[in-house]
This record gives C-alpha cells, structure tokens and sequence, in this order.
C-alpha cells in the first residue's frame, strides 16, 4: 500500500512536472513586448513563438532606423531574458516589415539613443551598400565615423578618417561650421 502511494506520488509529481515544464504557457506576447518596450524604448516590437509553450520567442525591434533580432527565453516562472540573434528573424515571415528604412535622421537619432552624446549628421557613405557617416560631437571636438547598418543587426560602428566626412557633400558643411 505504502508503495503504492509513493509510486503514485512520484507519477503525479513527474506529470505536473512535465505540465509546468513543456506545456504550461510561460508569457504571453503581450506582456514580453510591453517588457521589451519598457526595457529598451523602441518604436515598434512584435514578438513570435519559436516553441509552442512561450519558453522561447523570436522578437522583431525597431528603432528609427536600426533593427535588431531578439531571442527571448522564458523561464517556468515567467521571467525573461534576450540576446541578439543576429539575422534569425531574416527567415521569419512574421516579422518581414518590422525593419525600418534607414534615413540620416534615424541613424543619427539612434546614435544618439545608444551613446548618449551628440550626433551632428549622417550621410550615405558613398561607393557602399549598407554604410554611412555620421559626425559625432564630443568633448574632443568633432569626430567621423563608418556605421553599417543591417536588418537584424545591431549598428556597428568604425573610426573614419576626417577626410571622409569632409569629402561628403552632406556633411562638409557639418565640419565647415566646426
């Protein structure tokens, strides 16, 4: 009697167990986007399943001009946490519109959102498919730089020499008026 009690004890206990692992909902899209939302002030978000019971999700963020690809994993209670995943939402129908055009004003804005300091210009760089320069103003003075700007990919940034910027007819002006 007694072992079978434990018996089906265990076998209750391995059931709820594997409920609350594999098919108990862990978030729901709405509350992982207002998360996003709060933690990191884009303009838009949209979230997907990547598996059934919300444990991980594929997040689509848009900021003016950057887009970056989140995956979130869930924890059994609910908490979450995101790393990049550069290029995973590529193959995700779902998430298609989310990237935004890259404009000068976007990518300024977003330099500016991502190190806080003063972003004068931005300018298609010329002769590349996916650069541009931006002018950035810091306590040193004025200062170029290269960013590459990808769907997906979080801008990366590169020191440019001077001349690049001032050969730029949007941004010689910029540095004329330093």
């Amino acid at each position: 009697m007694l072992v079978g009690t434990v018996v089906g004890l265990l076998l209750v206990s391995g059931l709820a167990a594997f409920w609350l692992i594999e098919v108990h909902q862990r978030i729901g899209e709405a509350t992982l986007v207002h998360g996003i939302q709060t933690r990191d002030h884009p303009q838009s978000v949209r979230c997907i399943p990547v598996k059934g019971n919300g444990s991980v999700w594929a997040c689509g963020v848009a900021f003016h001009a950057e887009s970056v690809c989140y995956l979130a994993n869930v924890s059994v209670f609910g908490s979450w946490n995101t790393a990049v995943a550069n290029h995973k939402c590529d193959r995700l129908s779902a998430l298609g519109g989310i990237p935004p055009a890259p404009t000068a004003q976007g990518i300024a804005l977003d330099l500016q959102r991502q190190a806080g300091g003063a972003v004068a210009a931005c300018a298609k760089a010329e002769g590349y498919h996916n650069r541009w320069l931006c002018v950035e103003r810091g306590s040193g003075g004025l200062a170029c730089v290269f960013v590459r700007v990808v769907p997906w990919v979080p801008f990366a940034t590169n020191a440019a020499r001077p001349q690049a910027c001032r050969k730029n007819p949007h941004l010689r002006v910029v540095y004329a008026g330093a």
